[in-house]
């Protein structure tokens, strides 16, 4: 399995979905050369944090995450608990 956090700056500095589809391709068939049957490429979906995947990484590649991950060619989706993205006053057990 590899899993890919970043997924939009990912595409974007790929060029894009079609450079992304043609880059897993070559990954899989390296990863057939080692003996393996291939690899399960999987997204870590959250929400774009402009100042961790760039200002323009939205405007670069605009389609919603459900396209995204369809037209790349991902093999599933996992959430990622963000814990940044909360207050940092609380309570753990809250």
């Amino acid at each position: 399995m590899l899993s890919f956090f970043l997924v939009r700056k990912l595409v974007a500095d790929l060029g894009g979905v079609e450079a992304t589809r043609d880059a897993f391709a070559w990954l899989q068939e390296k990863a057939k050369t080692f003996g393996l049957p291939g690899l399960h490429l999987q997204v870590i979906h959250w929400q774009i944090v402009p100042h961790e995947a760039g200002e323009d990484v939205a405007q670069r590649v605009p389609m919603d995450m459900a396209q995204l991950i369809r037209e790349c060619g991902f093999d599933s989706c996992t959430h990622y608990q963000m814990v940044q993205a909360a207050p940092g006053n609380i309570p753990y057990a809250d």
